[in-house]
């Protein structure tokens, strides 16, 4: 878990100095919850891109699941959005290195066809 969540930190400095100081805000204003350490490094990101600590009683996780997630990132899996703004937040570079791709359809013809 380490490895992979250091990949996706900030790069610079002052980024991962803001980025802290952000996951330490979460962290105060959460206070106790049940999720194991993996989970919660996934919880917090979660609030942390949306503002919304409702998560913390929205989200459940399989016991394998964060595992799971990493070993599919890990094998170049390739990353499914459905929203422009997420692909916008990931970094593709770092992604990259490990053999993902992030896809987004929204956008394709034949998907706006079927929404209208």
């Amino acid at each position: 878990m380490n490895d992979m969540r250091n990949d996706m930190r900030q790069m610079t400095a002052l980024g991962r100095s803001i980025e802290d100081g952000s996951f330490a805000i979460i962290d105060r204003e959460a206070g106790p919850h049940e999720f194991g350490p993996a989970e919660w490094q996934v919880v917090r990101r979660v609030i942390h891109a949306t503002g919304d600590f409702e998560f913390m009683t929205l989200m459940r996780f399989h016991p394998d699941a964060v595992r799971a997630g990493i070993a599919a990132l890990r094998s170049g899996c390739p990353i499914l959005v459905d929203v422009k703004m997420i692909a916008a937040g990931l970094n593709e570079e770092r992604l990259a290195a490990y053999g993902c791709r992030v896809h987004s359809f929204i956008s394709d013809d034949d998907v706006i066809a079927a929404a209208r």
